[in-house]
């Protein structure tokens, strides 16, 4: 039984919308002047262009300023940029001129499409990506190549997503197959280039299964087509067919895209022109204005606008306290024009229902997912039945963001960071404040892992004080769960080697002591403060293979011993992990944790050069770990927010999806005080 009574309007039947010029812009953006601007120009003309940049079969190994450039003018005139991605066929083969590379291996997998796609985050903040490669398999003959792809498409904008504002365009050049869309696993795309050809374009005819999907889904691209006129044709043409995104060029193979046709501009003129005759119809499921679509206020509205309530009774108890459209009239005028132009015939029967269109937008206001969303709430003679094409119709036509599935949420992942422990000076064991340390430590239960910032064993870092000072405290559960860095005093004895012998593979390679791990979400990366950290060095080369190769990982955390930023008057500021800095924050790491100083010090989110970046690093000094205490100097270093001396604890960090919060643990007797939470930066 449907849940409303039914009341049906008749819908007029819908125009085709607005188009876009999708350009593989293939060209170098050269600083004396390119195709790219022409693109701008157009732009500015108001010709609605999207560009895909294509630095090196993917975004090059480092970011490049013409394109930077570039990418800034375009995007400043009111175009979009997509990313050229390659996607190796579903995973089977790598272009040997990629600079998507894997870092081991002859093949693709999802995790290095990722890594690839985040460069351009990284370095052009571009509006999404462009898929190449993509297979037109089906999903029946190769079903992994679809999970590939969905895999893909859910790293970059599904609950763990790094991207999940981009245009994520696949490119499969021709005809493919639904699954693409309608897998109930979830989808591989927003928009699918179905045709990519010369030749044809006059006769071809879309699959039956697009007329369910958006325009917005779907992409033409055409080449080797001489005639400005016919290219000017072609845009009337896609729009007919139900695609939103549409490009002609006079260029030929091997590759059409690496210049813009002599009639670019007239093709431009007919884009304008034609958006100017067929704007996109109004559609808003924000139908009280305050910003947000919620099924209590704005369905409410839509379900008794459709039953044929007026007047206050319309609104009555229906309003979000923000609401900026509380006209009964007004609301009613709103939903008439979207009847009239036929965007809330969801189901795709021709009328407009209470009891079928407002229960399906209601259900997907609710949070509904899956097979559920249209059960008993389909209209007779639907065409448009199965829940990824209303919602991706949904998400295209109103404006709205609808979730594919709900996947589960990872689970949030505590650690605990500290340094500066074990002072072993007289009578072993080490010093009661690294004791009550190490008790609050073990407080937070079994296996939280512990980030240990160096200088662990007091003075000279020997075996006898690992084994005698160090381990009757920090040993047993505590050095299982711990992952350390060395600092200077390990290193007081000969490369360290008891410190390596103690902590086994936990510290890494003991001739570098640098290492990375993930925990959940995050990826944690531990360096070695003692070996070079300058520019060129093999740990700062390490440190940026790690970075590109881990470029997809949405929240990223750093630490080591000496501290780049400190205002103590122990050591203070040490300027030779600054080429680390600029890494860490070109790949956009979001927290650096360092010991070395035994103060507690909290910075603001900064750049290298000390400035304030919402979008830099946030970096503690938590040199507290029983160590004897040293102070501040008068003048603390920019951007320096909290500063603590003379006393102990450690700081814990709950890494969540795409967020953190921290807080510190004081140790028995102390008072450390500080908490915040903060979201990732990429």
């Amino acid at each position: 039984m449907k849940l409303f009574a039914l009341l049906t309007l008749m819908v007029s039947t819908a125009s085709h919308g607005a188009v876009d010029l999708l350009v593989p812009a293939y060209f170098y953006p050269s600083a004396s002047g390119s195709a790219w601007n022409t693109l701008v120009a157009a732009a500015q003309s108001g010709a609605p262009v999207t560009a895909i940049m294509n630095p090196g079969s993917g975004p090059g190994l480092a970011p490049n300023s013409d394109y930077v450039a570039a990418v800034n003018a375009l995007r400043a005139a009111g175009g979009k940029v997509l990313g050229y991605v390659p996607t190796g066929y579903g995973g089977l083969s790598v272009s040997p001129t990629s600079t998507c590379q894997p870092a081991v291996g002859s093949t693709y997998t999802a995790t290095d499409v990722l890594n690839c796609a985040a460069r351009y985050k990284l370095w052009y903040s571009v509006d999404g990506v462009f898929l190449d490669e993509f297979t037109n398999t089906t999903a029946s003959a190769a079903p992994a190549t679809l999970a590939y792809y969905q895999q893909i498409y859910a790293g970059l904008k599904g609950v763990n997503g790094f991207a999940r504002d981009w245009l994520v365009v696949g490119n499969p050049g021709s005809e493919t197959v639904a699954d693409y869309f309608a897998d109930p696993a979830g989808p591989t795309a927003d928009t699918l280039v179905v045709f990519e050809n010369g030749a044809g374009y006059a006769t071809y005819s879309p699959a039956a299964w697009q007329a369910d999907y958006p325009a917005a889904a779907f992409a033409h691209l055409i080449h080797s087509e001489p005639s400005a006129a016919t290219a000017a044709q072609a845009v009337g043409l896609a729009a007919s067919r139900n695609a939103r995104y549409v490009f002609v060029t006079s260029d030929v193979l091997d590759n059409p895209w690496d210049t813009l046709p002599p009639y670019f501009n007239s093709l431009a003129q007919a884009v304008r022109d034609h958006n100017a005759n067929h704007p996109d119809p109004v559609c808003t499921l924000d139908l009280d204005g305050d910003g947000n679509v919620i099924a209590g206020t704005d369905g409410l509205l839509l379900l008794r606008a459709l039953l044929g309530i007026r007047g206050p009774a319309l609104t009555a108890n229906a309003l979000a306290s923000g609401a900026a459209r509380t006209d009964p009239a007004a609301i009613v005028a709103l939903v008439a024009t979207m009847i009239a132009n036929s965007t809330l015939d969801v189901d795709r029967n021709g009328t407009v229902g209470a009891g079928a269109d407002g229960v399906l937008l209601l259900r997907m206001m609710q949070g509904m997912t899956g097979a559920s969303v249209p059960a008993q709430a389909l209209a007779n003679g639907a065409l448009r039945r199965a829940w990824p094409s209303l919602r991706m119709y949904v998400n295209a036509t109103c404006a709205t963001r609808f979730p594919a599935n709900r996947p589960a949420t990872p689970p949030t992942v505590t650690v605990a960071a500290v340094g500066d422990l074990a002072q072993c000076s007289g009578t072993p064991p080490a010093s009661p404040a690294s004791s009550a340390v190490a008790a609050a430590a073990a407080a937070l239960g079994p296996g939280v892992p512990l980030l240990l910032l160096g200088d662990l064993a007091y003075y000279s870092g020997t075996a006898a004080e690992f084994a005698q000072c160090y381990d009757p405290i920090w040993g047993g559960a505590l050095k299982a769960a711990s992952y350390p860095v060395p600092g200077n005093h390990e290193y007081v004895t000969a490369s360290a080697a008891p410190y390596y012998a103690y902590f086994g593979s936990r510290a890494g390679d003991p001739a570098r002591g640098y290492y990375s791990t993930d925990f959940g979400d995050w990826h944690l990366i531990a360096l070695n403060s003692n070996l070079p950290m300058t520019a060129g060095s093999a740990q700062e080369a390490w440190l940026r293979a790690d970075l590109l190769a881990n470029a997809g990982k949405r929240c990223k955390l750093a630490y080591w011993h000496h501290p780049r930023f400190s205002s103590s008057d122990g050591h203070g500021s040490d300027p030779l992990s600054a080429a680390i800095w600029d890494a860490l924050y070109e790949f956009r790491v979001d927290l650096v944790l360092n010991g070395h100083d035994h103060v507690y010090e909290r910075f603001a989110p900064q750049t290298p050069a000390q400035l304030p970046d919402a979008r830099g690093i946030r970096a503690f000094v938590i040199g507290t770990g029983g160590a004897a205490s040293y102070g501040f100097r008068s003048v603390p270093e920019p951007n320096s927010v909290v500063r603590t001396s003379g006393q102990f604890g450690l700081v814990r960090f709950d890494l969540r999806l795409g967020e953190y919060t921290w807080q510190t643990i004081a140790a028995a007797g102390s008072t450390l005080n500080d908490a915040g939470s903060a979201r990732c930066n990429l």
